[in-house]
C-alpha cells in the first residue's frame, strides 16, 4: 500500500536519525523528525475519511508535506500542475470530483474553489498507522485535447519507486536535485518517494522547475554546483541547456554525480555525446504515465546508446506489429471515467527490442505519416536527425496537404538553439534548405522535408509548442505551419521575434532578482511598495520627455508618427502614481519634490544618452523593457502586494492595474512597429538598448533592497 510503505519509511527515518536533514527548499528546510512532525498535524487537520484532494503548487517543501499528510491520511491525491491553463485546472478539479485543493504557494489560490492551506507547524509524532490509501490520479497535458486522469490505485508508483530504488543502487547518502515539476509522476516517484524510501535527501528547486514548464531560461548549473546532488531526472531541453551552460563555463559535471536519468521526450545522439564529454553520468530512459512513469531504463554503468535501456524487471514488455505493449505491476487501472485497464497496454510507441534485451524507442504509431506516394515516414525519425545540430533546438516534421498530390509536402518547423539563434537570423532560406539535406542525409529521399519554417523561441513559448515534458504539441505545429503557408514570406524570425529571444537570457537575470521574486510570490510592506512607487514616479514623469525628445531627433516620419502617438497616451500617468502614494499614506508632495535614487538616475540619463548619441530607436528598447514587463507581471504585482497588505480592494493601486491593462495594447502596437525595422543595424540598436535596460531597470530594484535592508539595520 502506498501510504503504508510511505508511513513506516518516513517514521523510521524519524526514529533512526531525526536531526539529519530531509528535504529543503530555497525558503525552508526540514530535519526527519521535522518532516514527521509536519506530515503528522497536516495528516490531523486533513482528517482519515474517504476523500479526493487535490494539491496545488510550485515544488517546495510545503507540497511534499502535503503529498505525505494526504498519502498517509487515505486520500485519493490528484497532484494539479502549475503550468495547466485555468481551463485545465478547472477540468481536472471537475473530472476527478476534488472535494479540497491543498494549496502551497499563491499560484492561482483565488481561482480554486475549497482552496485551503495546511498548519505551517507540527510538534506531534507519527501515530499508529492510518487506513489504506486511495492511490493517485495523475493528469498529463499529453499533446492535444482535455487533460486524462489516469488511476494508479494498486500502488503501482510505489511499485516503480522500489524498483528504481534498487536499480539505481539509491541509499540514506544520496542527495537528489528536483528540477522538474513534481505533478508529473516521475518526479513525483524520484524527488518524494524514493528519498523517503531510503533516508536520502532532497532538494526542491521551484524556480527551475516552472522554466521547464514554460521553456523559459534557468541556471541549471548554479543549482547543481551548489547542491552537489548524486542523482536528478532531467528532460532533454534542460540536459541541453545544462550542457551549453557547462560548456561556456568551461567546466565538467560535478564528481558527485551518479547520474542523471533523462526521458520524456528523444535525446538526440548528439546531445548525448556532448553530455558524456562533460562528464554529465545519463541514463536515458522510457515511459508513461500509464505505466507509472517507467518501462526501461539504463542503469548506471550499464548504457546502452541508443536505446532506453532494459525493462524493468518484473515488467512483461512485447513488440506486437511494431508496437510496445506492456504487462505487469505498473499498468494503471485504467483511465478515469473509463472502464478498467486490460492486462497488456499497447503504448501506441513504436519499437523493437535488441538481441541483448535493450528496447528501442522509433515515435508514436499515430504520428506516422503516410505520403501521397504510399510511403510510410516515422516523423521521430528524422525529427532526431534535425535535433543532432547543435543550432536546433527542437524541431517537427509534418506533412501540409496540397491541393494536388504533387503540391503536398513535407515541411520541418524548427526552433533555434540559443547557440544557433545568429545563424537562423542570418541565414537565407537556401541556406536553411542546405542545413536539412547535410541532417537528412541519411533519411531516403521520400522522407526529406521539402523546407522549413523557423520560430523563435519566444514564439514557441507563447504559442504552447511544448508540453511540459518538453515534447512537440504535433497539432500546434501543424496550425502555426498551416499559418505560415497561407500568409507566405520566406518565415524568417521576425524582428520582434528576434528581439525576445535574444533579450531572453536579460529579462531572466531581472525576474532572478531576489527582491522581484519575492515581490511576486508573496508582496512585500507596504514602505517597500511605497518606495517602488517613489521610483516609478520619477522615471515614468520623463517617458512623454523622451518620446518627444525622440521624435525631434528622427527624420523617419514611420517613428515620429508613432512617438507622437504614443507621447499622448503616456502623457500624466505619473499623477497616477502620486495618487496610489497618497491612498497609501504617504506624502505625493514629499515624492514630487524629492530626488530618484542613483539607480533611477542613470536608468533616466542613459535613455537621453542613447537618443541622441546612438540613435532614436534606442528608446525602442526601453519602451520593450518597462511596457513589457508592465504586460508581465503589473497586475501580479498588485495582487500579490494587495494580499500581503491586506487591502483586498483598497485603493493605491491604479498605476499598476491601469498601466498594465493599458499597456497590452500598447505592445501589440509596439510589435508591428518593430517588425517593420528591415535594417539589421537598427535592429541591433533596438536588442543592445533592451538589454541595457533591463539590467538598469533591475538596478533600481536592487537599490530599493537594500535601502529597505539598510533601514531595517539602523532600526
Amino acid at each position: 500500500m502506498l501510504m503504508d510503505d510511505l508511513y513506516h519509511a518516513l517514521r523510521l527515518n524519524a526514529e533512526m536519525k531525526g536531526d539529519v536533514a530531509a528535504i529543503a527548499d530555497g525558503k525552508q528546510s526540514l530535519t526527519w523528525s521535522g518532516l514527521a512532525a509536519r506530515v503528522s498535524a497536516a495528516s490531523d487537520y486533513l482528517g482519515t475519511g474517504p476523500e479526493t484532494i487535490g494539491i496545488f503548487g510550485g515544488n517546495s517543501v510545503d507540497w511534499v508535506v502535503a503529498f505525505l499528510a494526504a498519502s498517509i491520511s487515505g486520500k485519493t491525491i490528484v497532484p494539479i500542475p502549475t503550468f495547466f491553463s485555468r481551463g485545465q485546472v478547472e477540468h481536472v478539479v471537475k473530472d476527478a470530483s476534488i472535494a479540497r485543493t491543498i494549496v502551497t504557494s499563491d499560484d492561482g489560490e483565488a481561482e480554486l474553489q475549497s482552496a485551503f492551506r495546511m498548519p505551517a507547524r507540527g510538534t506531534s509524532s507519527l501515530g499508529k498507522a492510518p487506513p489504506r490509501s486511495a492511490g493517485l490520479i495523475i493528469y498529463t497535458s499529453g499533446s492535444t485535447g482535455a487533460p486524462k486522469g489516469v488511476r494508479l490505485e494498486s500502488n503501482q508508483a510505489l511499485w516503480s519507486a522500489w524498483n528504481l530504488a534498487n536499480l539505481v543502487s539509491a541509499n540514506p547518502a544520496d542527495r537528489y536535485l528536483s528540477v522538474l515539476p513534481l505533478p508529473m509522476l516521475l518526479e513525483l516517484i524520484c524527488g518524494v518517494m524514493i528519498p523517503v524510501l531510503v533516508g536520502g535527501t532532497a532538494f526542491y528547486d521551484d524556480e527551475i522547475a516552472r522554466s521547464v514548464a514554460t521553456g523559459a531560461m534557468a541556471n541549471i548549473a548554479e543549482a547543481i554546483e551548489r547542491v552537489q546532488p548524486t542523482a536528478s531526472v532531467f528532460v532533454p531541453q534542460l540536459l541541453a541547456l545544462y550542457v551549453s551552460q557547462l560548456a561556456a563555463l568551461q567546466k565538467k559535471a560535478p564528481d558527485s554525480l551518479r547520474f542523471v536519468a533523462v526521458g520524456g521526450a528523444p535525446l538526440p545522439s548528439a546531445l548525448a555525446s556532448a553530455a558524456s564529454r562533460l562528464s554529465i553520468p545519463i541514463c536515458e530512459g522510457y515511459g508513461l504515465s500509464e505505466c507509472s512513469s517507467v518501462v526501461a531504463m539504463n542503469r548506471p554503468g550499464a548504457v546502452r546508446e541508443g536505446t532506453v535501456g532494459r525493462p524493468l524487471p518484473g515488467l512483461d514488455v512485447v513488440i506486437d506489429e511494431g508496437e510496445i505493449v506492456v504487462a505487469g505491476p505498473s499498468v494503471m487501472d485504467g483511465y478515469l471515467g473509463g472502464s478498467d485497464q486490460p492486462i497488456h497496454w499497447r503504448t501506441g510507441d513504436m519499437g523493437r527490442i535488441d538481441a541483448d534485451g535493450f528496447l528501442k524507442v522509433y515515435g508514436r504509431k499515430d504520428n506516422l505519416i503516410v505520403t501521397p506516394a504510399g510511403r510510410n515516414v516515422n516523423p521521430e525519425w528524422i525529427e532526431t536527425m534535425l535535433m543532432d545540430d547543435p543550432r536546433i533546438g527542437a524541431g517537427a516534421l509534418c506533412q501540409l496537404d496540397g491541393a494536388t498530390e504533387q503540391s503536398t509536402r513535407l515541411v520541418a518547423l524548427l526552433v533555434p538553439s540559443r547557440r544557433g539563434e545568429e545563424w537562423f537570423k542570418s541565414a537565407t532560406p537556401a541556406e536553411v534548405d542546405d542545413l536539412l539535406v547535410e541532417l537528412c542525409d541519411a533519411a531516403p529521399e521520400y522522407a526529406l522535408p521539402a523546407e522549413a519554417v523557423v520560430i523563435s523561441r519566444e514564439q514557441a513559448r507563447e504559442r504552447g509548442l511544448f508540453t511540459s515534458n518538453g515534447r512537440v504539441r504535433r497539432s500546434e505545429a501543424q496550425k502555426i505551419l498551416h499559418e505560415a503557408f497561407q500568409t507566405g514570406g520566406d518565415h524568417r524570425m521576425a524582428t520582434y521575434e528576434r528581439l525576445n529571444s535574444e533579450t531572453a537570457e536579460e529579462l531572466g537575470r531581472f525576474l532572478s532578482i531576489p527582491l522581484v521574486r519575492n515581490a511576486l510570490e508573496s508582496g512585500g510592506s507596504r514602505e517597500l511598495y511605497l518606495s517602488f512607487l517613489t521610483q516609478a514616479y520619477h522615471h515614468v514623469k520623463h517617458t512623454a520627455r523622451l518620446m518627444g525628445f525622440a521624435a525631434a531627433q528622427t527624420d523617419d516620419e514611420e517613428l515620429q508618427d508613432a512617438l507622437i502617438e504614443y507621447l499622448n497616451e503616456e502623457r500624466g500617468h505619473e499623477k497616477w502614481i502620486l495618487e496610489d502614494i497618497r491612498a497609501l499614506g504617504g506624502d505625493p508632495e514629499v515624492v514630487a519634490n524629492g530626488k530618484p535614487g542613483r539607480a533611477c538616475q542613470v536608468m533616466v540619463g542613459y535613455a537621453y544618452y542613447a537618443i541622441q548619441w546612438i540613435s532614436p530607436y534606442s528608446l525602442l528598447g526601453m519602451v520593450h523593457v518597462l511596457e513589457g514587463l508592465s504586460v508581465k507581471l503589473a497586475e501580479r504585482l498588485a495582487n500579490a502586494v494587495q494580499r500581503s497588505l491586506g487591502l483586498e480592494g483598497g485603493g493605491g493601486f491604479s498605476y499598476l492595474r491601469s498601466h498594465g491593462g493599458l499597456d497590452v495594447g500598447h505592445v501589440e502596437f509596439f510589435k508591428s512597429l518593430v517588425n517593420g525595422i528591415e535594417d539589421g543595424a537598427t535592429q541591433d540598436i533596438v536588442i543592445d538598448a533592451a538589454r541595457v535596460m533591463y539590467g538598469l531597470y533591475g538596478a533600481i530594484f536592487e537599490e530599493l533592497a537594500l535601502s529597505v535592508t539598510g533601514k531595517a539595520d539602523a532600526a
